[in-house]
Order: C-alpha cells, then sequence, then structure tokens
C-alpha cells in the first residue's frame, strides 16, 4: 500500500523507526491493524470464496443469497451471545478421562490440560456425575495466558459429542438442537454437533455454548459423557488439538425457550431454504477479499514476530497526520484519508508514475521512493501542477491525465538529438527532447506477436503455456512439465503466461520483467545480448518472425514493397531506400545459403525463399525501432 500509494519506504519501519524520514517503529503495526483483520487462514481451500454463477443472470442471486445467509447466521447468534453474557454458569467437573492419546489433568478451576503427543484424530473422553442443563458451554484456551504469544496453533473439535449414561451402563446420546459462538469468520462454520475452535490460529479463548432440544433432567446415579474428537489438519499437516479447555453448564430455563421458540424455529426454516436455493446455483467458488472483527496488534521487537510487545491500534503516521487521523478509524476512513486532499502525496505519486510510462523517467526519478533518501523531482512545480489537475479537474481519472500528457509540446517533441544534447541530458531529464524507451518485457513480445499477425485477442481464463526454450523449466517439488499450449492459447498477451515466481518466464526475466517476489514500482531498463539472443532465438520470437514473412509475401510479389510493408508493421515509419537495399542485400545472401543447405531451410520455411524472408522478417523485429517507442 505504502509502495503503491505513497511511493514511501515503509517496510523498513518494521524493524525499526525510519532511518531517513520522520516515520516512528510503532507506526508501522498502527497501519498493519488496518489490514490485520481478514478472514484469511493460508490454507489450500482459499478461504473466503464467493460462488460466481455459471449463468452470468444468477450471479447477482447467488452473490444475495450468500450476504443474507451470513448476515442471517449471525442474528441468530446475537440473541445466544448477548444471554451467554449473563448467564450463571457451573463449572462441569469430571472424575474419569480416558483420552485416545495423551493424558488429560484437571484443575482446580475446571480447566483440563491434555498433554503428550496428539495427532490427527485424537479424542479426549472425560465423564462424571451427570447434572441437570439447558446449555453446556465449551470454552478452550491457548497454552498460554500470555497474549503477547498469541495467536498459537489452532484447536478444532470437529465433532462434539454428549451422552448420558444410566447404572446399568446404557449411553443415550444427547441431540443438541444449536450453537451459539462468541464470533464467526473461520473456514469452519459451527454447529450443534462441532466444527467449533479455532482453525488454522488460535488467537485468544474461545466460547461455544450448546443447547438441547430440550431440559436435561437426569436420574439420580447417571453419568454425564463428553467426547471431543479433533480431526483437524492445516495445509502443513499439523494436526489442532484441543490443549485446554473447559466445560460448564447452566440450568437457567431461558436457554431452552430461545432454541425453541417459533419465531426463531420459522427464521432458521427460512435460512434453510436460502441455503437450498443458494446450492442449487451453479457455479465457481473464487478467493475474495472479506473482514472480520480486528485481530490484536502487537509490536515486534525489531520486527522479531517472536518477541511481541504493546498492542497498538489502527492509524496513520503522524508525518501525514491531518483531520482525518484519528482513533478507531475503520479500514474504510484510511482509504479515504489515502484518496483525501489532505493526503500530499497520492495524487503527485500516481501522476509520476503515468508521467514514467509515458517518458521512460519520473519528475521523481526513484518511483518507488518519495522520502529523503528518494531522488528530488526534477520539475518539483510540474509535478505540483499535475497533481492538482488529476485531483481536481479530472477528478482522478488516469484516461484524463494520460491524454493531458500526451497532447503536450513536450511529449509531442522529436526523440531525435544533437551529441552534444545527449552528452549534456542523458536521461533527458530536461524534457529538451521527446520520449524514446524500449518497450516492457511483455509489450516486446506481444509487439513481434501484433505484428506477425497471430496476437490472439482472447480475454481472460486461465494462464498459458507458450514456448520456451527446451529444458528451462524445472522444478524440484515435483513432476510438473512446461506443456506447451497450442492453438490461440500460444497467441495470447503476455498477461496471461503462467508465472512460477522459483522459475519465471526466461522471455521476460530477460528484459528485466520483476520475479514477483516483491512489490515492484519501478523497473530498471537495460541492453544486454542476452536480449538479442532472446529475440533472434526464442521459438516465440521464430514463429513470430514465420508469421510476418507469410504476412507480407501475401501482401505482394515486389520484394522492395514486401521489405518496405514489414517496416512500417513493425516501426510505424516508412523505410529508407538505404534500409530497402540493405535488407534486399541481407535477403539474396540467405537465400543463396538455403538454396545450398535446403535441410536448413526446411527447419524455417517450405523452400528457400521463403525461408529466407524469415531471416529477413526476424532482423526487422529486430530493429531498434521496432523494440523501442
Amino acid at each position: 500500500t505504502w509502495t503503491t500509494w505513497q511511493a514511501t519506504t515503509f517496510g523498513c519501519v518494521q524493524c525499526h523507526s525510519h532511518p531517513y524520514d520522520p516515520i516512528e517503529h510503532d507506526e508501522f503495526y498502527k497501519f498493519l491493524a488496518f489490514f490485520n483483520s481478514t478472514e484469511d487462514c493460508d490454507q489450500d481451500n482459499d478461504f473466503p470464496r464467493m460462488k460466481i454463477a455459471t449463468d452470468p443472470a444468477k450471479t447477482t442471486e447467488a452473490s444475495d443469497l450468500e450476504i443474507k445467509l451470513r448476515v442471517l447466521r449471525e442474528q441468530l447468534n446475537s440473541a445466544g451471545h448477548d444471554l451467554a453474557a449473563s448467564t450463571e454458569w457451573k463449572s462441569f467437573m469430571p472424575d474419569a478421562f480416558a483420552p485416545s492419546h495423551g493424558s488429560l489433568a484437571l484443575s482446580g478451576d475446571g480447566t483440563i490440560r491434555s498433554e503428550g503427543t496428539l495427532p490427527r484424530g485424537n479424542s479426549h473422553k472425560i465423564s462424571g456425575p451427570a447434572p441437570a442443563f439447558s446449555a453446556m458451554r465449551l470454552r478452550i484456551f491457548p497454552d498460554s495466558d500470555d497474549p503477547k504469544k498469541w495467536p498459537e496453533r489452532g484447536s478444532l473439535v470437529s465433532l462434539f459429542q454428549v451422552n448420558l449414561i444410566d447404572s446399568a451402563g446404557v449411553s443415550a446420546p444427547v441431540a443438541m438442537k444449536e450453537v451459539f459462538a462468541d464470533h464467526f469468520g473461520e473456514p469452519n462454520d459451527p454447529s450443534p454437533n462441532g466444527n467449533v475452535g479455532s482453525f488454522p490460529k488460535l488467537d485468544g479463548p474461545r466460547w461455544f455454548v450448546f443447547v438441547p432440544e430440550r431440559f436435561i433432567e437426569p436420574a439420580p446415579g447417571m453419568r454425564l459423557e463428553v467426547v471431543l474428537t479433533q480431526n483437524g489438519e492445516t495445509a502443513g499437516n499439523q494436526a489442532t488439538p484441543v490443549r485446554r479447555f473447559a466445560l460448564d453448564v447452566s440450568n437457567g430455563p431461558e436457554w431452552t425457550a430461545l432454541v425453541m421458540d417459533p419465531q426463531r424455529l420459522a427464521t432458521w426454516q427460512s435460512r434453510d431454504e436460502m441455503a437450498k436455493q443458494y446450492k442449487a446455483i451453479g457455479g465457481t467458488l473464487v478467493p475474495v477479499m472479506s473482514e472480520r472483527s480486528a485481530r490484536e496488534t502487537r509490536v515486534f521487537a525489531r520486527g522479531n514476530r517472536l518477541s511481541k510487545e504493546n498492542v497498538v491500534t489502527p492509524g496513520v503516521p503522524k508525518l501525514l497526520a491531518s483531520a482525518r487521523s484519528r482513533d478507531g478509524m475503520t479500514r474504510l476512513d484510511m482509504a479515504r484519508w489515502i484518496a483525501s486532499p489532505d493526503n500530499p502525496l497520492t495524487a503527485r505519486v500516481m501522476v509520476n508514475r503515468l508521467w514514467t510510462e509515458l517518458f521512460g523517467i519520473g519528475i521523481v526519478q526513484t518511483s518507488e521512493d518519495f522520502g529523503t533518501s528518494g531522488t528530488p523531482p526534477s520539475h518539483p512545480e510540474l509535478l505540483d501542477h499535475l497533481a492538482l489537475r488529476f485531483e481536481n479537474d479530472f477528478k482522478w481519472s488516469i484516461k484524463s491525465m494520460l491524454r493531458e500528457i500526451v497532447i503536450s509540446s513536450t511529449y509531442r517533441q522529436t526523440h531525435q538529438a544533437t551529441k552534444a544534447l545527449v552528452a549534456k541530458d542523458p536521461n533527458n531529464s530536461l524534457l529538451a527532447r521527446g520520449p524514446r524507451n524500449r518497450l516492457s518485457a511483455e509489450m516486446v513480445r506481444d509487439q513481434a506477436l501484433a505484428v506477425a499477425g497471430l496476437l490472439s485477442a482472447k480475454m481472460q481464463g486461465p494462464p498459458v503455456f507458450p514456448p520456451q526454450p527446451e529444458g528451462v523449466w524445472r522444478t524440484v517439488y515435483n513432476g510438473a512439465k512446461w506443456v506447451e499450449s497450442m492453438g490461440e492459447d500460444r497467441y495470447r498477451r503476455g498477461i496471461y503466461t503462467y508465472c512460477k515466481r522459483t522459475s519465471g518466464f526466461p522471455g521476460f526475466l530477460t528484459f528485466d520483467a520483476p520475479s514477483r517476489d516483491l512489490c515492484t514500482a519501478r523497473r530498471l531498463v537495460s541492453n544486454t545480448p542476452l536480449q538479442a539472443l532472446v529475440t533472434l532465438n526464442d521459438p516465440a520470437y521464430i514463429e513470430a518472425a514465420q508469421g510476418l514473412a507469410k504476412r507480407i509475401a501475401a501482401s505482394s510479389t515486389d520484394l522492395p514493397a514486401q521489405l518496405a510493408l514489414g517496416v512500417l508493421l513493425a516501426t510505424q515509419q516508412t523505410a529508407s531506400p538505404a534500409m530497402i537495399e540493405e535488407l534486399s542485400s541481407l535477403y539474396a545472401d540467405c537465400l543463396a545459403d538455403y538454396q545450398a543447405a535446403p535441410v536448413e531451410s526446411a527447419k524455417l520455411a517450405e523452400n528457400p525463399s521463403a525461408a529466407a524472408l524469415v531471416i529477413v522478417a526476424s532482423t526487422i523485429l529486430n530493429l531498434d525501432s521496432a523494440l523501442t517507442r
């Protein structure tokens, strides 16, 4: 967020106060608190997810049902949540323990601790004299009572069973009507049969209240047995057992009255009907950003996540504080502050980024750093002027801002320059000539395919696997292979190319595309022999050259006319007579070589003449004017 919107090196504040700008260590975590409230669990199921209907006409219906189901569930839970706070609870003190693994020990306050190895699927079975009750509360605690050591590995009860055992040893299950939770927002939706706890992380103490259909009044001598089965497992194959817990009971009649209230039962029936309607809508579940109640955010001492200090609340640094900065700010408040007139950076950062895209160098050269460690603006008044136009006149319209720049006399200057001017201002910081920039990595390939008439206009969909040199793509984790896409997918835009951070697409990396390990605000452009080797030899560019050769061959039977069209397509410039003569000479030399070596000719085209034209087309695609704008 700070790199994108504020162009400020905020990451270093994670470990210490900023060495150059007046941003304090605690302020990193104050800002982090805005984002410490998302329902993400880092599991393979990509929770939370939203259904995108297969039938576009049902997309709105599916979204509305999702929202209504969530809101209704929260409303149904709120009544029990309030009642749990006012209920008088009595600890259930078991006198017999039969865990499937490890051991269980009872403390004087009713807390039960499990010890030993607790694998996935283990169960805690406890029993004792059966009390009369209308509700049973399960409390789950972290191992440590010190909040600085939270969160811990999760604790999930997959199956919660309660049985009454008579004097003859006959067991009868106690059916639970409802379960109430302290809060929701995890992959497992609590049910009367289980799925309660905290998964995959335990952020602090949790509680859940199970309410049977009727008041439970056991006969004298009966025992109450509770079984907590724990089948949870995180993506890292770690079990999520319950390590500390307690059981309490209440005999208040209000619990039974609540869950059996006719109006409440009708609401549940309505919700069940909505759930059926939602399930009947076919579609795909896709990951989404969803907000939950904020987690506790603490300062990491020198950035060490294992050494936590004081609790902080959401806030923005005092450096940029304004009337909008206050205690209790929400994530929406923060977003509004970023795009407000009170924030001096956002508009300047954005117009500087647009300027960089068009001119190759920003008014502030370090687009990622507007702080004191970055470069000062070459034209501060121009930056201020553009920022005010962007924010006030154009109402944050990027299209309007781009139009403003490209129709300016500054942008429309010729890119040609004298040797004296290049020596005086090699980076064109003084804007004495028009821009001349190499295309970005993805554009270099897209440009070649477009000129060849091969570029696909297909939009959206899964990643594709265009041609790349054999043997480049390797994985040490599995047997995955780079299987080249066929047909139209082979020629889709670079943005759809499959990206793997540990083995990036070589045709892009060679042209300075980022590996995507970190947020990259500015690409550093280079000019190396490796880049020429890619555009001259990479299979994708060979195919582009073949496509261009066929395109110009079909346009005319006259070689000079073919060459002139090829240059125009690739550079948008008219070829000079000297260039046509040079390319014609190259064609003649290649034709002679391929006529003498028909086997080599066959690797490129159906005959020596077509193969020679492929080489000429490749040369055109490699012209400096074809790779720059």
